[in-house]
């Protein structure tokens, strides 16, 4: 006797459902679903066994079709675009500029990068006949005053930053 008909209650199951609508039933089902089981491994080793050769074709599908040339072209105009801008000359030597400055000097120019942005946006939103709420006014004064505190501070923040990013790391 093995471990699985060890039990009671098992072999009685097994005595009453051998003969029984419901024991035909449930045999059907579970040889359905080892059938279905073994179906899925024969794939499974099949979809192993064709990996190899499935990427290639599929890349030269790709490559042949319309749709995907052009969305290739489309996703790609921007940056194409970017390569033979006039702006990118400017733009690229601010921010070697900007890469050129020490540490602290790069919290002292974000301190007043905020300040700035900060009052221009509040000015827009007032002249634009916006209503100044004390929330609104209360965020944009911490922004103003993490700016002036940047500006300020500039070497003790930049300190500070390097200390977290060490501790964090």
């Amino acid at each position: 006797m093995t471990v699985a008909d060890s039990s009671r209650v098992v072999q009685a199951f097994r005595r009453v459902t051998a003969t029984s609508a419901l024991g035909r039933w449930l045999r059907a089902v579970g040889r359905a679903f080892g059938a279905l089981d073994a179906g899925m491994a024969r794939a499974a080793a099949e979809k192993d066994a064709n990996a190899d050769t499935d990427a290639p074709r599929i890349r030269a599908l790709a490559a042949d079709s319309r749709l995907v040339r052009a969305l290739d072209r489309l996703f790609a105009a921007p940056e194409v675009a970017w390569e033979h801008s006039r702006v990118r000359t400017m733009v690229l030597s601010v921010r070697d500029t900007v890469r050129a400055l020490e540490l602290w000097q790069r919290v002292r120019l974000l301190g007043w990068m905020m300040i700035v942005a900060v009052t221009t946006r509040a000015a827009l939103y007032a002249m634009a006949g916006n209503p100044l709420t004390a929330p609104s006014l209360a965020v944009w004064g911490a922004i103003v005053g993490a700016g002036v505190v940047m500006m300020a501070a500039a070497r003790s923040v930049a300190i500070a930053w390097v200390e977290w990013r060490r501790r964090r790391g």
